[in-house]
């Protein structure tokens, strides 16, 4: 089927993250930075108390407790935002 809109996958796609996994409880993407040569990993987390929240990481850094925290774009920012709605929409 034809669609005007490009899905929000597809416009995460275009930014180099690939889905990991969805689930009810979250959405886990990924990409790889080949310029600083790290795996950049968002998690969408489903909170208890019905809330979202998002964590961008550094997941190549497994020699420290804490994994480095990675910005993301406000256009990145925007689709992940837009995402969440989808999910409380859905689940």
């Amino acid at each position: 089927m034809f669609s005007i809109f490009k899905s929000i996958d597809t416009k995460l796609s275009e930014c180099g993250f690939k889905k990991i996994q969805e689930t009810i409880y979250g959405v886990e993407y990924q990409r790889y930075n080949k310029e600083f040569n790290y795996v950049h990993k968002v998690d969408i987390c489903h909170k208890s108390g019905g809330r979202y929240h998002i964590q961008s990481y550094d997941a190549t850094n497994t020699n420290s407790i804490y994994s480095p925290v990675v910005a993301l774009t406000d256009y990145e920012l925007n689709l992940f935002n837009k995402k969440i709605n989808q999910l409380k929409y859905l689940f």
